[in-house]
């Protein structure tokens, strides 16, 4: 094994202090329903799967190849594309060629991009934030079911992720 193709990947704290404080774990549903509008899937499902893989061994080391296989994306060029924009939207930073630093929390999205975001990812934005900071400031928790809420009012709002196979020809195929 070739040790340029070696990755690693280790947990670090935000560097904002206020996000240390009130930023959200890469846990927490404020990741996948506000964040993944603006840094896409691929982003959401590598921070998603981090704390379990670091659970296993910190930091993570292994092969590009083998971290992009156990992800399921489509080569090293799909982890280069997606560790890089991990760096561009502020949720880790290279510390060496090899050696990424990941965030162990994110902030609200920050208003640049809110602006672009539709409005149901507004919505849970509101929501999941507004719950979030209840339950810092040592309210009650919130409703066991404001994220199965939010789940739905999104599944309302958008188009079903995937269809069934049927058999027949490809509509897409051309």
């Amino acid at each position: 094994m070739n040790s340029e193709d070696l990755v690693t990947i280790h947990a670090k704290p935000h560097p904002d202090p206020k996000v240390q404080r009130v930023g959200f774990g890469l846990d927490h549903p404020y990741l996948e329903l506000v964040w993944g509008s603006a840094v896409g899937p691929s982003v959401v499902h590598l921070l998603r799967r981090l704390p379990d893989l670091w659970g296993q061994a910190m930091p993570v080391r292994m092969t590009a190849g083998e971290l992009a296989s156990g992800l399921g994306f489509p080569g090293k060029g799909g982890l280069d594309r997606t560790t890089k924009r991990v760096v561009a939207f502020g949720l880790g930073e290279w510390e060496s060629p090899q050696d990424l630093a990941v965030y162990t929390q994110v902030r609200a999205l920050p208003s640049r991009l809110m602006r672009l975001a539709p409005d149901w990812v507004v919505t849970a934005h509101e929501r999941l934030l507004t719950d979030h900071l209840h339950q810092l400031q040592g309210g009650t928790a919130p409703q066991p079911d404001s994220v199965a809420r939010v789940r739905t009012q999104l599944d309302r709002h958008q188009p079903p992720v995937a269809r069934p196979l049927s058999p027949g020809p490809n509509p897409l195929a051309r």
